[in-house]
């Protein structure tokens, strides 16, 4: 019989893999603008895949059918694939798009400046662009 923390880390693989493809759409959003969908359509099918596992987990064993069995095992499913969201995430955006943060802040500059509310956002478009230029964004 394995403990609750136990099957929590391994379904915890399979929320890194769902939050990592969550993440994936994000980052594609400057090249995709569709992809943002995914994103959200994957947020909407998150419950419904907390909903799955919880159900797998009290087929496999009855024993874990209260509150806080379920909620230790959701806590550890989440923090682990929390880490394994974060470090290919992190892993992307240092090795693969190491300027991903500073093009899509030219990005939202330049939809600023072309919208027709630019005059009210003319102090923040020069405060980031000073930002870019002393190279002051995280990256």
């Amino acid at each position: 019989m394995k403990s609750v923390y136990r099957y929590g880390a391994e379904y915890g693989l399979f929320i890194g893999l769902y939050l990592t493809i969550m993440s994936a759409s994000m980052l594609a959003f400057p090249y995709m603008p569709d992809a943002i969908l995914l994103f959200y359509m994957m947020g909407i099918g998150l419950p419904i895949i907390i909903f799955i596992m919880f159900r797998r987990l009290l087929s496999v064993d009855g024993n874990f059918a209260n509150y806080s069995s379920l909620f230790m095992f959701g806590s550890t499913a989440f923090f682990c694939g929390a880490m394994i969201c974060g470090a290919l995430t992190a892993g992307y955006m240092i090795l693969v798009s190491p300027n991903h943060i500073y093009e899509y802040v030219e990005m939202v500059i330049s939809t600023l400046e072309n919208s027709p509310l630019k005059s009210e956002y003319v102090n923040e478009i020069e405060m980031t662009r000073s930002m870019i230029s002393k190279r002051e964004l995280p990256s």
